[in-house]
């Protein structure tokens, strides 16, 4: 058993050429939703790849599938276009024993969006934990699994709001006690070269689903997060095409609608 295990989400895949593509080096599971029901495992040279088909639709419940059937130290969250360094595995591992107290790290991806950069180490706590997405995350199984912690499946691709499992997970990790570390080591390259499973640009669905995020995050903070959200993405406003609190009523409402359970209209 690898010490280190790929837990990527996938969709729509036949065989296993993701291994090859995304470098794999140690043991990896593919939650595949494909529309299929079945499990295959196929060993390669050095380790060994599960890929579960599922009929699911929704990267929540593929996430957590992934996560349910790991069974290594450490679980290492993926997309499907992520490709790895050579040397991953060894990079992570010597991340966590020498962080022996961190329960979850976040890594650099070589990037070609415009993602957080990690200049050094820091603890990740409520203040700053909004800014890292699922595919730059390891933690350790046992401490995720010991505490209940899965992925929303109202939120993310395939989901009834399009985005902010990630951030919803880390919120979940911070307050179950879990400690999170950011560190400025890079394990993966990341190239957008398909269209996003889940972005259509800004539009109303968009805000409207930042407002409910906003809402699952923070109840109590959720009108200030909606607020910071707009005054720190400009692009926003712009390709929306409206202006701010015209904007803003649109994620209030998003905020009402997760309270109320109502989905986009």
């Amino acid at each position: 058993m690898s010490k280190v295990q790929v837990l990527c989400a996938t969709i729509n895949q036949n065989d296993f050429s993701l291994a090859e593509k995304m470098n794999i080096q140690t043991d990896v599971i593919f939650a595949n939703q494909n529309g299929q029901n079945q499990t295959e495992e196929k060993h390669f040279d050095t380790f060994c790849a599960k890929m579960i088909s599922t009929n699911t639709c929704g990267v929540g419940i593929n996430r957590n599938l992934a996560l349910m059937c790991s069974d290594a130290d450490i679980c290492l969250l993926a997309d499907d276009d992520v490709r790895y360094v050579d040397g991953y595995e060894a990079l992570i591992e010597k991340a966590f024993a020498d962080n022996p107290q961190a329960d979850v790290l976040i890594f650099n991806l070589y990037d070609d969006t415009e993602s957080y950069v990690i200049q050094k180490k820091f603890r990740v706590r409520w203040h700053n934990f909004m800014r890292f997405a699922t595919y730059r995350i390891a933690v350790r199984s046992s401490a995720v699994k010991t505490r209940g912690i899965l992925f929303n499946t109202c939120f993310g691709g395939g989901c009834m709001y399009q985005s902010g499992e990630d951030t919803l997970f880390l919120r979940d990790c911070l307050d179950k006690g879990l400690k999170i570390f950011a560190v400025p080591i890079y394990i993966a390259n990341m190239k957008k070269e398909r269209p996003s499973t889940w972005f259509r640009g800004y539009d109303k669905k968009y805000l409207y689903d930042k407002g409910a995020a906003c809402a699952a995050i923070s109840g109590t903070f959720a009108r200030l997060i909606c607020l910071r959200l707009l005054i720190v993405k400009k692009q926003i406003l712009k390709g929306v095409n409206m202006r701010f609190f015209e904007a803003y009523a649109v994620m209030k409402d998003g905020m009402k609608g997760y309270r109320d359970g109502r989905k986009f209209e």
